[in-house]
């Protein structure tokens, strides 16, 4: 079966998102590009294309990279999805909010066409630093093949994200200073903390908070990563973890990455639904892996923030498979893997506690809690756990069957 890839929930366009940044003074493009390349050690291997474009403009790019990246199915895919695990409201405007967010920034660098962008409205001081840290975009695309990197990864949404974060700390840190600013500030992630206009621009738009904290982590949890592995390699080892990158867990824990002892690749789980007939004819409409950083979004929308990251850290893979059942209604099936038994134990915990709170009046025993058309729940097995949510009331002994697979699974896992 052909699955939809793309629910990711951004378009492949790099902004800035900072009201203020700090750069060496730069007379025009040139000036910029060459103090960019020598402070980064990346010199342009071939021409940028840079304009300055007025609101109509900029509209009209966005407008030709939505229509690229997502038709109208995978838009309305995405929506749903998110709705599900709770992370939008019901029949959300996704692509109108999209196009309003991106057209407030002041800069963008899209992979796609190769072209930096610039707002006509920027006062001098303003464009200075936002042409360093859009230059930097262009140059790591050149460099590391960026673009192409996201649009292959859009089966894969946790290392999707995984490196905007490292594109957006590292354009970040190199616009500040670079190296002498790393080593200026013993609390780099603080500076940029305060300087981003991100939260403002949520509230103008009244934006769910997945859609602001995916924007605003971007640059706090990419300025930390890319912090951290400077310090272990210098601009060498940033440079690898453009290759080198499978998730946001290694961005949120870096030693993951850069540490042998603490080296940890995810498990992949694949994209074909494990069991010969399982849910034979049912519609999966959407297949992606959320990862840590968004295993922690989802579980804090009902229950406390430290418990969601405490359960969200042991995270050693997974992937969701989105179903339709009929006319605008769908289940999803949920398969986690954690990396030891008491990880696997906080994150039931949490996903009881996270149904528990969605459901309220719902009975639950074992587990598994039913409302008056449907079953959610989960079932551990080993280190794996299949979940579920809207599932309609016939379809859960082909649930449960699946449970017996899981623990085969995790037999191997352990074996």
């Amino acid at each position: 079966m052909d699955y939809p890839k793309n629910i990711v929930l951004h378009l492949i366009i790099f902004a800035t998102a900072a009201a203020s940044i700090s750069c060496a003074p730069a007379i025009d493009f040139d000036d910029a590009l060459r103090s960019i390349s020598s402070r980064r050690g990346l010199s342009p291997r071939e021409p940028i294309d840079c304009r300055i474009a007025d609101y109509d403009l900029v509209l009209k790019l966005i407008l030709e990279e939505l229509d690229r990246e997502m038709d109208e199915r995978e838009l309305s895919t995405i929506t749903v999805t998110f709705e599900l695990f709770g992370l939008l409201p019901g029949s959300y405007p996704l692509k109108k909010k999209l196009i309003d967010m991106y057209s407030l920034f002041p800069g963008m660098y899209m992979p796609y066409q190769r072209l930096l962008v610039l707002r006509d409205n920027l006062e001098r001081e303003q464009r200075e630093p936002i042409l360093c840290h859009e230059l930097m975009h262009a140059l790591q695309d050149q460099h590391f093949e960026l673009g192409k990197r996201l649009d292959e990864a859009k089966s894969n949404g946790d290392l999707s994200y995984a490196l905007r974060c490292l594109a957006e700390g590292d354009a970040t840190v190199v616009s500040m200073g670079g190296a002498g600013w790393l080593g200026e500030f013993a609390d780099p992630v603080g500076i940029v903390r305060k300087m981003l206009t991100v939260d403002e621009i949520g509230k103008e738009l009244d934006l769910p908070p997945v859609l602001v904290s995916q924007m605003a982590n971007c640059y706090t949890l990419g300025v930390g990563f890319v912090d951290a592995v400077y310090r272990k390699g210098g601009w060498g080892a940033v440079n690898g973890a453009f290759v080198k990158l499978a998730s946001t867990e290694q961005i949120i824990h870096p030693a993951k990455l850069l540490d042998p002892r603490y080296f940890d690749e995810p498990t992949e789980i694949p994209q074909k639904l494990a069991g010969k007939d399982a849910f034979k004819g049912m519609k999966v409409i959407a297949t992606n892996v959320h990862g840590e950083y968004l295993i922690d979004l989802i579980l804090r929308q009902r229950i406390h923030a430290a418990i969601a990251v405490r359960a969200a850290s042991g995270w050693d893979g997974d992937r969701f498979w989105v179903f339709e059942t009929g006319e605008k209604k769908y289940f999803y099936l949920w398969l986690t893997v954690w990396d030891t038994k008491n990880d696997t134990v906080e994150f039931v915990e949490a996903i009881d506690a996270y149904f528990g709170k969605k459901y309220p009046a719902a009975g639950i025993a074992h587990g598994i809690g039913e409302t008056e058309k449907t079953y959610f729940g989960r079932y551990a097995g080993g280190r794996r756990v299949l979940v579920f949510d809207n599932l309609p009331r016939p379809l859960l002994k082909e649930a449960a069957a699946l449970k017996e697979k899981l623990l085969e699974e995790s037999m191997k896992d352990e074996g």
